[in-house]
């Protein structure tokens, strides 16, 4: 009872931080409902090879967004927490400096190489430039939500999020339901609201002085030798899954990518949850190890546990409730994706709890091992996969069988590097008589 009236107590608070915490949970769940309300529709008007498309899409975008940033948006709130606003304000400037140099570059690469993903993978030119024009829009509106977060300013991060999500769903019914733009119109949509909300974070970060553009050349160069380790822990993402949709595409087809694809917006569920939770655990975690307290290291490790628990137990209940979810968020087009559901659920839940240890080496800058964990899982999964295609079976499955099992090597590993080099107490048992 007493514990009750403390956590109520606290929650009337405006400022404190369960009461902040909460505001980012309902947010976040807010956030991510709406998109998934309207997996039926998207999937009743884009058949599986429409969605495939799409998905490929998607995954080039997914694959900019690593490199158009370098890694810099990883570091916003270690600098925010670490090294101040006078230092935040600078990189944040370098940062954008950074991303609109490697876009333009991009930019120049598809040109280039435009009758290759045309042959490949049916795109014209203007898809591509549009991927490039979006990525940057994305980088802008990433850095300020992360500052969002990392000021503890809730309210707006939470009225930001779903505004954008909100205008992103209203449009995207427009385009394709009314106006029958087919996965163009969804493509059209993102870019409407990237439009509109990049604009507002540029707005606000200058306005609230958080950026600070500075044409040094050294400066630059210094904030690229500390984000530049942090590629392939970024990219790893994208290989894991993202580059798997372009794999599938040219090996498996459109259409068995779409059937993928619409699994997967069920699975990431997970991902979603756990964007959610690292919104919370992560600021929180390293403003406590920041206090470099043994006591504040205890509550450190208790939350991490937490976070695994909660991660871990999302995934089971996903589990028992997927078959259900496919039959009425995907259209029937899309059902064979129930022989593969649990195994791909169980796979994400995998590749989502190594966000823990590993936010703990990136806090640490362990760059180095954060390179090593995740370029070896990377090696492995592909090195698997070119087997299973030389030996003429691979499929849906396999790909994702082999995905479960990278994902375990890399949070088995990242756990055991963590428990090795960083100095917290991770079992909390007492010795007898202390």
């Amino acid at each position: 009872m007493i514990l009750y009236k403390e956590i109520l107590s606290k929650l009337k608070d405006k400022n404190s931080n369960y009461n902040k915490s909460l505001i980012y949970v309902v947010a976040d769940i807010l956030n991510k409902i709406l998109p998934f309300l309207m997996l039926p529709v998207i999937t009743h008007y884009l058949n599986p090879t429409a969605f495939g498309t799409l998905s490929i899409i998607e995954s080039i975008i997914g694959f900019l967004s690593v490199f158009v940033g370098l890694g810099s948006q990883e570091l916003i709130q270690v600098y925010f927490f670490k090294k101040g606003k006078l230092a935040l304000r600078k990189f944040v400037g370098n940062s954008l400096i950074i991303a609109l140099s490697t876009s333009l570059l991009f930019l120049l690469i598809f040109t280039s190489f435009s009758q290759y993903f045309y042959d490949v993978f049916g795109l014209d030119i203007v898809w591509l430039w549009y991927a490039v024009f979006l990525t940057f829009c994305m980088f802008v509106i990433k850095i300020c939500t992360t500052i969002f977060i990392a000021q503890g300013n809730s309210l707006l991060f939470g009225k930001f999020q779903n505004l954008n999500t909100l205008s992103i769903l209203i449009t995207t019914i427009i385009f394709i339901v009314v106006f029958e733009w087919n996965w163009q119109g969804r493509i059209y949509s993102l870019l409407l609201s990237s439009i509109i909300f990049t604009i507002f974070s540029l707005y606000y970060m200058k306005n609230n002085k958080l950026i600070e553009i500075n044409l040094k050349l050294k400066k630059i160069g210094l904030d690229l030798k500390s984000s530049l380790p942090l590629l392939p822990y970024s990219l790893s993402f994208w290989l894991s899954n993202s580059a798997l949709l372009l794999v599938m595409a040219s090996l498996l087809g459109k259409e068995q990518t779409g059937i993928y694809s619409g699994a997967m917006r069920i699975a990431l569920i997970i991902s979603f949850i756990t964007i959610t939770l690292n919104r919370v655990w992560q600021p929180m975690i390293y403003d406590l190890l920041s206090k470099k307290s043994k006591e504040q290291d205890k509550i450190v490790v208790k939350r991490t546990y937490a976070y695994l628990i909660i991660i871990i137990l999302s995934g089971l209940i996903l589990l028992f409730g997927s078959d259900f979810l496919i039959k009425i968020a995907l259209d029937d087009s899309y059902h064979s994706a129930i022989d593969f559901s649990k195994a791909l659920i169980l796979t994400v839940a995998l590749q989502n709890i190594f966000s823990a240890p590993g936010g703990l080496l990136l806090y640490y800058e362990k760059q180095k091992i954060l390179t090593f964990i995740t370029m070896s899982s990377i090696t492995i999964q592909y090195s698997l996969i070119y087997i299973a295609y030389n030996r003429n079976f691979l499929d849906v499955e396999i790909i994702i069988y082999i995905q479960m099992a990278t994902g375990l090597f890399s949070f088995i590993l990242a756990s055991f590097m963590v428990k090795k080099f960083i100095p917290l107490p991770w079992l909390l048992i007492k010795k007898p008589g202390i």
